[in-house]
């Protein structure tokens, strides 16, 4: 069974006391009517429209206090999103898009070098209707790339179709380890990526402004995935022949899936495997970090050098096999996907 990202869901309490009293108030009136005076007609006329006031105050401000839970924002900053919108630097608005796609897709088209001249009048113009075109094109699309359309998220499950779908897969994987570490799905989770250039025009995304560690590695989810489809456009563009392991670079619409209106099935073509595995526990730093099951699988860690430099590597190898590759099984610190231990090290 694939593994779908679990959602996290705010369900309003009722406001039970106050309805409660309320109706306790209008029994007794009934009970006690052919006793009560004009004068305590008109009291208890009051008291009830008060407490009819502050049920609507209390139901109203639980109201606006899950809007605010909810209202998860993905802040673009950089002179590139102000000459495209036509707004601040500091973009939060309309270009936060339905489960994170919309800042994504911009992500996107900003590592494609869309609008590289910025005083381009057409680019300005264009730039809804590409965010647009890029979400029909990169969703309801392969076994992973947002499969039923962005409401749903990035789910999936099988052996990829080609590089996009693959590039999809590790976006969610990524977004997997968000839900393992945090306990949070990644639409939950705000962040702020600068878009940036230098004097010579190479553009990049900057996630190292976020306090926070989940909203920081959310982002480097982002941002590979966005680097890893401008490569793989480029590829795609310059004819480069197919990868050995993941096939095109080029999508096919032979592989649209059936919400997107195509003749894809990714229930039943995308040949799923290891049924039933819980993979709860994940491998490596973001944005290279993958969920694993501990009871199939081990968290390999090695050592290689560069010049004086040592360099960890991670890798997800099948259960008993690390230690004869040179390896040490390893675990996270609980709470810290950045602090591993070694397994069975008394130290």
């Amino acid at each position: 069974m694939a593994i779908e990202l679990s959602r996290i869901a705010l369900v309003p309490r009722e406001v039970g006391c106050a309805k409660s009293q309320h109706a306790s108030a209008l029994g007794g009136l009934a009970h006690r009517h052919s006793l009560f005076t004009t004068q305590n007609l008109r009291e208890n006329k009051n008291r009830t429209l008060k407490m009819k006031i502050f049920t609507s105050f209390l139901a109203a401000a639980y109201a606006k206090s899950v809007m605010h839970q909810s209202d998860v924002k993905r802040a673009l900053t950089g002179q590139w999103i102000s000459d495209m919108t036509g707004s601040p630097r500091h973009r939060r608005a309309d270009i936060d898009g339905e489960a994170g796609f919309r800042p994504l897709a911009a992500m996107m088209l900003y590592l494609q070098d869309f609008g590289a001249a910025e005083t381009n009048p057409q680019s300005v113009a264009s730039f809804e209707s590409e965010l647009d075109d890029l979400e029909l094109k990169m969703t309801n699309y392969g076994c992973y790339c947002w499969i039923q359309g962005t409401a749903d998220g990035v789910i999936g499950g099988g052996k990829t179709k080609d590089m996009v779908d693959h590039h999809c897969k590790e976006l969610y994987r990524c977004y997997k380890c968000v839900l393992n570490d945090y306990s949070a799905n990644y639409t939950d989770v705000a962040y702020t990526v600068d878009f940036t250039e230098d004097d010579s025009g190479n553009r990049a995304l900057e996630c190292s402004n976020n306090v926070k560690q989940d909203s920081e590695n959310v982002c480097e989810c982002d941002k590979r995935f966005a680097e890893n489809i401008a490569r793989a456009e480029e590829d795609c563009s310059a004819n480069k022949p197919d990868d050995e392991m993941f096939g095109s670079h080029c999508m096919a619409e032979e592989f649209r899936t059936l919400n997107g209106g195509g003749s894809f099935n990714p229930q039943t073509s995308c040949d799923k495997q290891f049924h039933g595995h819980d993979k709860e526990n994940c491998c490596g730093f973001y944005p290279n970090r993958y969920p694993y099951d501990k009871n199939f699988s081990e968290c390999c860690r090695s050592n290689t050098f560069l010049d004086a430099t040592m360099i960890q590597n991670f890798s997800v190898m099948p259960a008993g096999t690390c230690s004869g590759r040179g390896g040490e099984v390893v675990e996270n610190e609980s709470g810290d996907p950045h602090a591993y231990f070694v397994v069975g090290d008394s130290n």
